[in-house]
């Protein structure tokens, strides 16, 4: 390599690690948008006297599985059970609108559920 190449190649790796530099300062200065934290529904669970039954399943089962193991915090063996024994009690003893939101839920899923009171 000449003299010249090894300029050029100098001032390629100094503007790089600049560059680098400058991006690193602005996404530590600036505010970035943050996500919303997901809060699942048994960290929200409140005691009250509803509780929330599997009716029936819909068309696919995995989702509504999944959503009843994020109810109960659970292992996925507990889910399928409920989900192939319907009617199932999901949960009990919570207040009634975290019954009503996990009822749009299973709504939301293609399942039917209804929230109950004790």
């Amino acid at each position: 390599m000449n003299g010249l190449q090894w300029v050029v190649l100098i001032v390629g790796v100094l503007m790089l690690v600049g560059f680098t530099a400058l991006i690193v300062l602005w996404a530590t200065t600036e505010e970035l948008p943050r996500l919303k934290r997901y809060t699942r529904f048994n960290e929200r669970l409140e005691a009250g006297d509803w509780g929330v039954r599997l009716l029936r399943v819909g068309r696919r089962r995995g989702p509504t599985m999944r959503l009843i193991n994020e109810v109960l915090g659970g292992d996925i063996g507990t889910a399928k059970h409920l989900v192939e024994h319907p009617p199932s009690i999901i949960v009990e003893g919570i207040a009634q609108p975290i019954a009503e939101e996990i009822v749009a839920a299973f709504a939301e899923k293609g399942a039917e559920a209804e929230a109950f009171k004790r």
